[in-house]
């Protein structure tokens, strides 16, 4: 047997298919609610961007 390789034991292979489960769940779950969430996730683009820019300045104080 080649060193580095793992056994497909059962516990792996539930393990994947739970992880696969949750992954997809996620995917979907997005996919779902993108209308909602897209206005928030501009509203925090807008919001923060500029304060993080504003914090910099501040620390390096060139602005």
């Amino acid at each position: 047997m080649m060193e580095g390789h793992k056994k497909f034991t059962f516990d792996n292979v539930v393990r994947g298919i739970l992880w696969a489960i949750v992954i997809t769940g996620i995917v979907m779950l997005l996919n779902r609610l993108s209308a909602v969430l897209v206005p928030f996730f501009l509203a925090w683009l807008i919001f923060s961007v500029p304060s993080l820019w504003w914090d910099w300045c501040l620390r390096v104080s060139s602005c």
